[in-house]
């Protein structure tokens, strides 16, 4: 029988933790609130030693090592159960950073449950009269071009530090900042304007983003880098953010980013004409800046690329117990309505 090496003891160790803490929330809770916070600021302390992305250069490696280890045992003509041995190392290698490194934080409780505060459910009155909020400040912030922030970036993480300890997240560092992806011009072509970084604790964003979407988008990407997993809870942090803003430019960034997700749930709430008349007190200077954003995107867009990526990461956000898959984007109008206690 071979003999396990220290290397395979520990790292069937972690994998044991991870699978562990996938299967009870309250040691996901341990891991988010004690465990994640220390490895975050290590990992994106290192990463911050440079200005570009390592964590694209990361995932690179890792693709070119899987298929390197099938080429040079072919090369070498050794059996294959020792080239599948090495194979199912590596991959476990990478399961176990992926979650210890972040992922975890799909199994901890939710916003909901950290706050003791269950989400509001749906009442017609209530979502007309936030709809109606809602429509005024976007309205009202629209003019905003004279008013842009000095260091956004510094912004968020004052906000971030500002949250009260019983949000779960994390205390952001001075050195916590997005970067912008390497690959800029594919997560256009599948429909991304940012992505967390979970190997190295990077926070990356579309390079084409235009400049009303930054706000907002660094906002939600630093949610994730504080220990969300939860698009709508990422969403929710980055409207709060957005909304308590000094600043025009900031407050219509959030606004108008999730004037999408608003007009779903209008559309799928209300009747017809309820839904109409909402559309109708929007001014139409602001629809067609929305539309403007939507062609600029779509110009961009690859519905062959973009499919396939949608149907990967519906079905990663699935396998990580987000029921609602890609459609958890728009729960954040849910989580908006409720009045936690923050």
């Amino acid at each position: 029988m071979k003999r396990i090496s220290p290397f395979e003891a520990v790292l069937g160790l972690l994998l044991a933790f991870v699978l562990w803490c996938r299967a009870d929330r309250g040691m996901a809770d341990f891991y988010a609130t004690r465990l994640y916070p220390v490895i975050s600021c290590v990992m994106s302390r290192m990463s911050s030693l440079v200005p570009f992305s390592l964590e694209e250069f990361l995932v690179a490696a890792m693709v070119f090592v899987i298929i390197l280890i099938v080429v040079a045992g072919v090369r070498r003509q050794e059996r294959w159960h020792n080239v599948l041995w090495r194979e199912v190392k590596w991959l476990v290698l990478i399961y176990v950073w992926f979650y210890i490194g972040w992922g975890l934080n799909y199994s901890r409780s939710s916003l909901s449950q950290r706050l003791e505060t269950p989400v509001a459910r749906y009442d017609a009155d209530s979502f007309k009269a936030f709809l109606s909020d809602y429509a005024w400040k976007i309205n009202s912030s629209f003019d905003y071009k004279d008013d842009e922030p000095a260091d956004v970036e510094e912004d968020i993480r004052t906000f971030y530090s500002a949250l009260p300890s019983s949000a779960g997240l994390c205390r952001p560092h001075s050195w916590q900042a997005p970067k912008t992806a390497l690959a800029s011009g594919l997560f256009s072509k599948v429909g991304v304007s940012g992505s967390m970084g979970p190997f190295l604790s990077e926070s990356l964003l579309n390079g084409y983003m235009p400049e009303v979407d930054y706000p907002f988008t660094a906002a939600h990407e630093f949610a994730h880098l504080m220990g969300v997993s939860n698009e709508a809870e990422a969403n929710f942090w980055a409207f709060r953010f957005s909304e308590s803003s000094p600043h025009q430019a900031v407050r219509y960034s959030g606004y108008l980013s999730l004037l999408g997700n608003i007009m779903r749930n209008a559309h799928n709430l209300l009747p017809e004409e309820d839904y109409r008349q909402f559309i109708g007190s929007i001014r139409s200077e602001v629809i067609q800046e929305y539309n403007d954003n939507l062609a600029y995107w779509s110009g961009k867009y690859s519905r062959r690329l973009g499919k396939i990526q949608n149907t990967l990461y519906n079905a990663y956000l699935k396998g990580n117990g987000i029921k609602s898959g890609t459609k958890n984007y728009d729960e954040v109008v849910s989580l908006l309505m409720t009045d936690f206690p923050l």
